[in-house]
């Protein structure tokens, strides 16, 4: 995985190319409209770009989150 490029307190993500700042697994999940869990499930699919810092803190790219959640929005809108 690429290093993210650090601008003031934001980041470019290597994975969306967005300059975004990074979030919380929560507010991800507010941002995107699903479950905690499914903003891990795209976590552990590699879907999302993401950093851990202190330990356990999870912080990740809104930018990849919506971007994929846009790509599920449209295959669903296909199937039905």
């Amino acid at each position: 995985m690429p290093t993210p490029t650090l601008i003031g307190n934001r980041v470019q993500c290597p994975m969306c190319c967005q300059v975004v700042e990074l979030v919380t697994v929560t507010r991800a999940s507010r941002i995107a409209g699903v479950s905690r869990r499914s903003v891990y499930n795209y976590i552990e699919e590699g879907l999302v770009f993401v950093v851990r810092v202190a330990g356990k803190t999870t912080r990740l790219c809104p930018g990849c989150l919506i971007f994929y959640g846009s790509e599920v929005t449209d295959v669903t809108k296909a199937v039905s």
